[in-house]
């Protein structure tokens, strides 16, 4: 289901530019809207297969954060960001946008468009770097790999990736503090449930209005975000089939273009049959792994460190939009989890096979072995 939606959201976004745009806008854009919604997902989908695939992704990801924090750091002192800076040397790089400084720091750009977006990359390593390198770790190592990816995705001092971060850190502690019960993960869930019925009893309110006032920074971007949420929902209605496409948005004049809603862009631009179609794959891909029955211990820690990943970019979706590389790493960590669907418990209960270099010597035992053998062989 998360397949076939997928394609149908990126053939949906592909037809509504013809309709609306005709062929001014071009093939070369609806090729690039096409690719960039199928092929990170599909590229993981294929090539992550196993719980060695799942950890290897995870193992690279957290070093290239590592290498990252250092800048990161620098920037955020000093307020150069020397990243972009010497990649600008070798070739043309995005612009450096620094943004106004909070607590008295820069807000690390790094080498994304926006210190939310490196916030929110930052912070969709932190389970995976908890439950998957940390699996059969001492809590000492756990929390050190873990505590790297959480500063660095702190240093964006944004709200999104900070609650994003956040949100897995307490459901792991949650988890851990009801190990082995059945009934924790209801609780939450019917928690959430009761809070919303209850946010929307409040007069003119809503559980998104209430989300995005009250974890924001700057009361002000608050502000704008649930008039963006009010007319960008008005907007959808008033296209709802092809939505308004590469056009302006039905707005206040004084308001500007940009909409910081991840899950409300499709249904503004492409129309509600796109949102839908985008929430069905991310909702299919997210419920049919959760439900996965008879995982040994080992692959349950992974299809946690999933989920939990899945559960800060949603999270964080209601405050910022993915464009470029963010976007590109979400639906690649989408489909990076989908392997557990297929996965083998009998073998997953193994335990991890031995690293490289120990297999070489192992190999090597095993052929000095057999060739001593042999040579007693000849002598007999």
């Amino acid at each position: 289901m998360a397949d076939l939606a997928l394609l149908a959201y990126a053939s949906w976004c592909s037809m509504s530019l013809f309709i609306v745009h005709g062929t001014q806008i071009g093939i070369q854009s609806n090729i690039v809207i096409f690719l960039e919604a199928t092929a990170p997902y599909f590229l993981a989908r294929c090539y992550i297969r196993s719980a060695d695939d799942f950890y290897n992704m995870s193992r690279l990801l957290f070093w290239i954060f590592v290498c990252i924090l250092p800048f990161g750091l620098v920037e955020t002192v000093t307020g150069h960001n020397v990243y972009l800076e010497l990649f600008s040397k070798i070739q043309t790089s995005i612009p450096d946008n620094p943004y106004a400084p909070r607590w008295g720091l820069r807000r690390v750009q790094a080498f994304v468009e926006h210190p939310i977006l490196f916030g929110i990359c930052a912070a969709s390593i932190f389970s995976l770097t908890h439950l998957v390198l940390g699996y059969g770790k001492s809590l000492l190592r756990r929390c050190t790999q873990s505590g790297l990816a959480m500063v660095t995705a702190f240093l964006s001092f944004s709200a999104g990736p900070i609650g994003a971060v956040s949100l897995q850190a307490m459901l792991i502690a949650w988890d851990r503090l009801f190990k082995g019960s059945n009934w924790h993960w209801k609780l939450i869930i019917s928690g959430i449930l009761a809070a919303n019925i209850v946010i929307a009893t409040i007069p003119n309110q809503s559980f998104v209005a209430f989300f995005i006032s009250n974890f924001t920074f700057d009361q002000s971007a608050a502000y704008f975000r649930i008039l963006i949420w009010t007319y960008g929902i008005q907007s959808a209605f008033n296209h709802p089939l092809f939505g308004v496409g590469f056009g302006e948005w039905d707005r206040p004049a004084w308001m500007p273009s940009s909409i910081d809603l991840y899950w409300l862009i499709p249904a503004v631009q492409y129309g509600i049959p796109a949102a839908i179609l985008l929430l069905l794959a991310f909702g299919s891909a997210f419920f049919s792994v959760a439900m996965r029955k008879g995982l040994s211990p080992k692959l349950s820690e992974y299809r946690k460190a999933y989920l939990l990943c899945m559960a800060g970019f949603y999270i964080a979706g209601w405050t910022v939009h993915y464009w470029n590389a963010t976007y590109v790493l979400f639906l690649f960590l989408l489909g990076s989890g989908m392997w557990l669907l297929d996965a083998d418990t009998t073998e997953a209960s193994q335990p991890t096979p031995p690293s490289k270099r120990h297999d070489r010597v192992s190999r090597r035992a095993v052929a000095g072995i057999r060739m001593r053998e042999t040579e007693k062989e000849r002598e007999v």
